[in-house]
């Protein structure tokens, strides 16, 4: 044998290489696609809507933040956009609030609209479920309904959360029956994003 064979080992003998990664791949996170999908059925529905200048009434907690803001802004045939933003500090069976609420956001929608009538109507799902049996007992009064929103129009939804809040779909079908025009139509877009549902609703009449 030979003294020097570790040595001789390290040069001439087999080597030993680690020729396989054993890492275990990390998988990326998959990109938040939420908004895509909203856009998509909002630009999908507004060719729902007939008028070629385009007076949109948006609905949102934060119009700083707004992505039913963001959208109607978008569109080029928009040439007037009301904002109507959520009442502070709203409560679920607080009467006063809510009655001063809707107080407020008549003087507002009738002083912000002026000689106009809303083609589009928009609410953001940032809207809280308060705000909208606010805007339900508003649209409800049928001569100041007629007096703000034309006669053919289209109102939209959406939830962020479908499998937890129902309001939005409520809402859209209260206006159906209040509006009582023929034809109307009304359809739900239910989307998965991962684990989360989004359900976007229009109605047209």
């Amino acid at each position: 044998g030979s003294d020097t064979w570790p040595e001789d080992r390290e040069i001439i003998g087999p080597q030993i290489v680690q020729t396989r990664n054993c890492d275990i791949p990390v998988p990326a996170e998959a990109p938040d696609m939420t908004e895509d999908l909203i856009t998509a059925a909002f630009e999908e529905s507004m060719n729902l809507v007939k008028a070629k200048e385009i007076t949109a009434v948006v609905v949102c907690k934060d119009m700083t933040d707004c992505l039913a803001l963001k959208l109607v802004k978008k569109d080029p045939r928009v040439g007037k956009i009301v904002e109507v933003p959520v009442c502070p500090d709203l409560a679920s069976g607080d009467v006063d609030k809510q009655y001063g609420c809707e107080i407020t956001t008549t003087l507002d929608l009738k002083a912000k609209l002026g000689n106009y009538l809303a083609d589009l109507v928009v609410v953001d799902s940032s809207t809280p479920y308060e705000m909208f049996q606010v805007l339900n007992s508003i649209l409800s009064r049928e001569d100041f309904r007629k007096s703000i929103i034309r006669l053919t129009n289209v109102f939209m939804v959406w939830s962020m959360n479908a499998e937890q809040e129902e309001f939005q779909r409520y809402f859209l079908d209260r206006y159906r029956k209040q509006h009582e025009w023929d034809p109307i139509a009304r359809a739900e877009i239910w989307m998965q994003d991962g684990t989360k549902a989004l359900e976007f609703g229009v109605l047209s009449t």
